[in-house]
């Protein structure tokens, strides 16, 4: 059995096959905190959500963060936090092995493989910063039965998508916590890297300009991250047109964001000296941070304009890419598990 597996760091999302099934599964990558105390014991057993307890708190995981963080006030952590995870962290390791094994089923036989995509440097163990087979989630990987193997976010999002293009293009995902970047020729990824902001810095940068915070039950205040995610939920915002201030600076740091990636990809090509002439190629674009009104004519504005070192002449965004950088794992692994049996 192979799966694939992507680790993101908004949620974790994993899929298989099981006889004639394709299963997907997925939970939050964050957990929360909450004093243990009568009445919030009571709320959790009532409302039937897991919880685990830690130094005189109880310990919410994965969805159960999403099902009441916001309505008890609740500061979120997350599980794969941008930079090396340091050995002290083990509170976070300890959650993050269990909400593993409830996502990884284990391998079924030795043969299984496990494509995943890596979250930059997040899960590399600190004695060995450079190491991709030393990653945390490789070493879990293999205790689970199945060997790793490891992809990048951005080409994980060319295999699942360009399929009809022979697997040649320009990938970029707009995750919460970081972007990506990969151009691809056959497959074969000839450019690759990423950029340390996403979605929840556009959430942090519009909460602290406009002032939205929110007190705990301990009473000390909070960036209200959560609201603003909320508001862009029901709100509607458009990057187009915008209707008041709020959907303005919105729109800045959406701009502010873009700009930031396509210049860490226009160096990345240009230091890349791409073999001339390079075939006109496909940008498609996944992640949550693209599902917004205006995306995509914001991105043709700052994208197509002349001097990139590609020409691109087609602009996909995924209509629904919960799954899409899952799936691309799912097909590397499949890839590799035929090529093995074909070297055999």
């Amino acid at each position: 059995m192979n799966v694939g597996f992507d680790p993101g760091s908004h949620e974790m999302r994993v899929l298989f096959r099981r006889g004639q099934q394709l299963i997907a599964r997925h939970c939050r990558s964050a957990y929360a905190l909450l004093p243990d105390e009568p009445e919030h014991r009571q709320i959790l057993v009532q409302s039937r959500l897991p919880f685990g307890t830690c130094d005189g708190h109880l310990v919410l995981l994965g969805d159960t963060v999403s099902a009441l963080g916001m309505g008890l006030r609740l500061p979120t952590w997350p599980l794969f936090p941008v930079g090396p995870v340091e050995q002290e962290t083990s509170l976070a390791r300890e959650i993050l092995v269990a909400e593993l094994e409830t996502l990884l089923p284990p391998a079924p036989f030795s043969e299984s493989l496990c494509g995943f995509s890596f979250p930059v440097e997040s899960m590399r163990l600190p004695h060995d910063p450079d190491s991709t087979t030393d990653s945390f989630l490789a070493q879990w990987i293999r205790l689970r039965g199945y060997t790793p193997l490891e992809i990048t976010p951005a080409r994980a999002l060319i295999l699942a998508e360009l399929s009809h293009t022979g697997f040649t293009g320009l990938a970029v995902t707009f995750g919460a916590a970081y972007c990506s970047y990969s151009l691809c020729y056959r497959g074969e990824e000839l450019v690759s890297g990423h950029c340390k902001r996403g979605g929840q810095w556009i959430d942090e940068q519009l909460a602290e300009q406009l002032q939205r915070y929110f007190v705990d039950s301990q009473g000390r205040s909070w960036l209200d991250t959560a609201g603003i995610s909320a508001w862009k939920s029901h709100a509607a915002p458009s990057l187009l047109k915008p209707r008041n201030s709020e959907e303005s600076l919105l729109r800045d740091l959406y701009r502010q964001l873009l700009q930031e990636v396509y210049q860490r990809v226009f160096d990345g090509l240009f230091e890349a000296r791409l073999p001339r002439p390079f075939p006109s190629t496909t940008l498609v674009i996944s992640g949550g941070v693209s599902r917004i009104i205006g995306f995509r004519e914001l991105i043709q504005e700052i994208w197509l304009r002349p001097g990139l070192p590609l020409e691109i002449h087609d602009v996909t965004l995924t209509e629904d890419s919960a799954f899409t950088i899952a799936r691309g794992c799912l097909i590397h692994a499949c890839l590799s598990g035929v090529s093995e049996k074909a070297a055999a």
